[in-house]
């Protein structure tokens, strides 16, 4: 059909493209999810929910990307360490973690030991990663924290300080987690 402009300046003979005509890296659709209340996760090596931060997409095409990115406000005791991760359909993004070295514990991100008199500190871990769709299914996405040191009292506190006094040392924040789906080409 040609494209006509009329006098009046209105465009005729335009439609939307399909999905499948759209060129690669495209943004197709975008799913975002708020968490602005808190949680708290207790001493555990086994990644657990952060209620909230979960999306469920449905590529246009199996050979579509996703393009995960947000952040987590997070606090933690001093002394123990706590781990953020990425699970897609029930398991751990392989290629989202650190390289496996001895025992080590292996995440997206998250930090290391914090030094004592850190009871107000709050942390921003980020999450920024690439994945392929592999199928035209619905696919879950969410994040998970976790703390593999389970000797002290290694509790992860989200969108909160530690402590969580009420007052002005003690904020309340928000975390996020945003999924794109990207037209495919091959990674």
């Amino acid at each position: 059909m040609p494209i006509t402009l009329n006098g009046s300046g209105a465009v005729t003979g335009l439609s939307q493209l399909p999905d499948s005509a759209m060129a690669a890296g495209s943004i197709l659709q975008i799913l975002s999810a708020t968490k602005t209340d808190t949680q708290s996760i207790s001493a555990n090596a086994t990644p657990s929910d952060i209620v909230g931060l979960s999306i469920t997409i449905t590529p246009a095409s199996s050979s579509s990307k996703f393009y995960i990115t947000g952040k987590v406000q997070y606090a933690v005791r001093y002394g123990t360490t706590h781990q953020l991760h990425i699970n897609v359909n029930g398991s751990e993004v392989a290629g989202s973690l650190g390289d496996a070295d001895g025992v080590r514990p292996r995440a997206h991100g998250g930090n290391g030991y914090i030094s004592t008199g850190q009871t107000y500190a709050n942390y921003s871990v980020a999450v920024d990663f690439l994945v392929n769709a592999s199928d035209g299914n619905a696919h879950t996405i969410k994040l998970q924290g976790s703390n593999p040191d389970t000797n002290g009292s290694g509790i992860l506190h989200i969108n909160r300080t530690q402590t969580d006094g009420n007052g002005p040392a003690n904020p309340r924040y928000v975390s996020t987690l945003t999924v794109m789906e990207v037209a495919g080409w091959v990674l």
